[in-house]
């Protein structure tokens, strides 16, 4: 496991050699400092059809604020545009008014997946999976939003 940091944000990396089946699993990271904590989980599904390769998620999930918006980011390695699903619980997450789903290609093989959060308030905090599918299998990803209510003073 290594660490890295530009000042700003801290990458964790756990790298597995020679993966096997036995490595598949539940993998969870737990982030905490004086402001707060938080976690992201992933799930490693090894089986998959043969020849078909399943969805591989490129580093953790990602939480970022961009003015008003919320956005949660996963990156994903697929040979094809893969399905995407976002929970929030158990309830399923649909684009539309302050929320918007987007999945973009970064290039070959490469996609950025994000739920958008307009005006992100105490109701949208919780804990979120974005499920992605292809014809090789599905990887899961899940995030907690932690929001905070701003009052004035």
């Amino acid at each position: 496991m290594t660490t890295q940091t530009d000042g700003l944000s801290w990458t964790l990396l756990l790298e597995i050699s020679g993966v096997t089946k036995e490595d598949g699993g539940a993998y969870k990271v737990n982030a905490k400092n004086k402001h707060g904590e938080s976690n992201a989980n992933i799930n490693l599904n090894l089986e998959a059809p043969k020849g078909a390769k399943m969805p591989v998620f490129m580093g953790a999930p990602s939480i970022s604020q961009q003015g008003s918006l919320t956005i949660m980011l996963v990156n994903v390695e697929t040979e094809t545009e893969p399905q995407v699903t976002w929970l929030k619980g158990a309830s399923p997450v649909n684009s539309g008014g302050r929320i918007n789903m987007i999945t973009k290609k970064i290039k070959t093989g490469q996609f950025s997946i994000s739920c958008e959060i307009k005006d992100a308030s105490a109701d949208d905090g919780g804990a979120y999976k974005c499920i992605v599918k292809n014809e090789g299998g599905e990887a899961v990803a899940n995030i907690n939003l932690n929001t905070v209510n701003k009052q004035k003073l």
